[in-house]
């Protein structure tokens, strides 16, 4: 991946200043938010249904966004998948910080997109546990 910002506009018109590397980490954030409530009360046939949610949920996101959230792959999940909470939770704080600093005018969908597909992937199965629950209050500490 280059390190080379992008070219991309926002819908204001202003560039985006974010490298494929930035990139790839809000497609990251993103995806594992959704995969962390998924993970806080997993069931097999439930996966499908909240996989199907968070595709709904990126597919409302605004443009500027979804521009970032194609291709890229899948996730990158740690090595290390004993504290994949702790993992996510701080990877969504640090694009959070990041987006602060280089494309502030994202923040707010950011953090709405990551809410969105948390919530909807936690209503998705059977309605929102408690643990998911727990697991959103996470993701909006991460994002304030």
């Amino acid at each position: 991946m280059s390190d080379q910002p992008t070219n991309d506009q926002t819908s204001t018109g202003q560039p985006t200043q974010l490298t494929e590397e930035d990139q790839q980490r809000v497609r990251n954030a993103v995806m594992l938010a959704g995969a962390l409530v998924s993970n806080a009360d997993p069931g097999f046939l439930d996966t499908f249904k909240e996989s199907f949610a968070t595709g709904k949920a990126l597919q409302a996101a605004p443009p500027e966004l979804q521009r970032m959230l194609r291709g890229g792959g899948l996730p990158h999940l740690p090595a290390d998948r004993s504290n994949l909470e702790g993992h996510v939770i701080e990877l969504v704080g640090e694009v959070r910080r990041l987006l602060e600093t280089q494309t502030p005018q994202l923040v707010q969908p950011y953090r709405e997109l990551v809410l969105t597909v948390a919530r909807d992937v936690a209503e998705a199965a059977k309605g929102t546990s408690s643990t998911e629950q727990a697991a959103i209050g996470k993701l909006e500490q991460a994002l304030s």
